[in-house]
């Protein structure tokens, strides 16, 4: 058990190695290196009990707030932080796979440690959140399957556990609060190992009614704190459609994770076209199908999809979030949602292995997969520096041809920020001129 917890845990420092060498980049100067409330003596009180911050997140603030005084401008430390954040991530996601008795419990937790969507989470500090909120919500999802296991036994394991799991997902929201939709996800869990009962419903309320509050505390400081004063709103039948194209590239990165980037060029769509909303219907006729066959072999897909889609449904576009100014989808945002992809995978490779005739070329196929994914994680890792990742996010922009909604004027501008500025030119900038559709010729959903 030791060797195989060491084994994931040295996969990730090997994956994530060239993170250590890289240094501060977008936003780490607004949440760390330039946030005064980081550097008072007195800046936890802040950080806690007001709406000075950009964001409600104490306690990611919190370590940032200890760890200022333990490395100050060394980068290194707070990657080191990270890297081992997510090594427990994974160590707690293949125990949380043991105990709902997956297949291939350990495959699916290590192709979710080295996968290269990760980096974008892992190598970037500001991404702390991300990591730190994964940790209390898995071990919310450990604690709460240990108290359903211990339910009716004699003595206090139920209850001391239940409320372990409750204060754990408290913790993950003041984070961050993207694991906001564990109680359905819990309530899917239920569902997915046999149905759901009235004690699972009774068991859930009290995370609903955190979930509730928190998601209260992070729209109001997503809207009166983080959107800056030129964000360019959209209406909500203009974001829809956008919905279904989010979801689908969710999927393609987590299942094809080539030419990852920190931003990605907007989609020119047209909610006013009857075409644009084909990715969202299909998405829902793929869960109808899911359901439909629910009995027999459609029921371990559809919850793991339908996992993907809860974890991703705040960072969809049904609700208007700041990074959306710069890119409509984004890495970081699939931290969360990445594991029920790995875990279907991981499992569905065992049960081909399983069969005679596929034994080798599904071991073998197991080993390639995990071997590829450290090696483009490695590769994705140096990226994540301030000399590179903006040359190598229009590079990429401007390599994907049709995603492109910028004119050739806003890429001249854009360069030679990057030429005459290299350290001091702003990234909003940058990312409005690359990415964001031009002011001159806006497309029609967004007018």
């Amino acid at each position: 058990m030791w060797f195989a917890a060491m084994g994931m845990i040295a996969m990730v420092l090997l994956a994530f190695w060239p993170a250590l060498k890289n240094g501060f980049i977008w936003d780490d100067d607004l949440l760390l290196t330039d946030n005064v409330l980081i550097k008072l003596p007195d800046g936890l009180r802040y950080l806690w009990f007001s709406t000075a911050p950009i964001d409600y997140f104490p306690l990611t603030y919190s370590t940032f707030w200890v760890e200022w005084r333990l490395w100050g401008m060394n980068a290194t430390g707070y990657h080191l932080t990270n890297i081992l954040l997510h090594a427990a991530n994974a160590v707690l996601l293949w125990r949380v796979l043991l105990r709902l008795k997956i297949p291939a419990a350990w495959l699916g937790a290590a192709l979710f440690a080295v996968h290269p969507v990760n980096v974008a989470s892992v190598s970037w500090i500001a991404e702390r959140k991300n990591t730190l909120a994964l940790l209390f919500f898995l071990l919310s999802v450990w604690w709460w399957l240990k108290s359903e296991s211990e339910s009716g036994k004699p003595g206090r394991a139920a209850g001391d556990h239940y409320a372990l799991s409750l204060a754990a997902f408290v913790l993950s929201l003041l984070s961050k609060t993207a694991g906001v939709m564990l109680p359905f996800i819990l309530l899917g869990l239920a569902w997915w190992r046999g149905g759901i009962q009235r004690a699972d419903i009774r068991r859930v309320i009290p995370f609903f009614g955190v979930a509730f509050v928190m998601g209260l505390i992070t729209i109001w400081f997503q809207y009166h704190r983080a959107l800056e004063a030129d964000f360019q709103h959209r209406s909500f039948f203009a974001r829809l459609p956008l919905t279904g194209y989010a979801a689908w590239f969710y999927l393609g990165k987590a299942f094809w994770p080539l030419n990852l980037s920190p931003v990605y060029a907007g989609w020119p769509v047209d909610p006013h076209s009857v075409i644009a909303y084909l990715p969202g219907v299909l998405l829902v006729g793929l869960l109808i199908v899911l359901w439909w066959y629910r009995g027999t072999w459609g029921r371990p897909l559809f919850f793991a999809l339908g996992g993907f889609l809860l974890a991703l449904f705040p960072v969809l576009g049904f609700l208007e979030v700041n990074f959306q100014q710069f890119s409509w989808v984004a890495d970081h945002w699939q931290y969360f949602s990445l594991p029920f992809v790995t875990t279907l995978v991981g499992a569905g490779l065992y049960k081909l292995s399983q069969r005679k005739a596929w034994a080798l070329p599904g071991r073998c196929a197991m080993v390639g997969i995990v071997a590829a994914c450290m090696v483009l994680t490695w590769q994705q890792a140096k990226v994540y520096n301030n000399e590179t990742i903006w040359s190598d996010a229009i590079k990429k922009i401007r390599n994907a041809g049709w995603l492109i909604t910028t004119t050739d004027k806003s890429w001249r501008i854009a360069e030679i920020w990057k030429r005459r500025w290299p350290i001091f030119a702003s990234p909003s900038n940058i990312i409005r001129a690359c990415v964001m559709p031009s002011l001159d010729f806006p497309p029609p959903c967004c007018n």
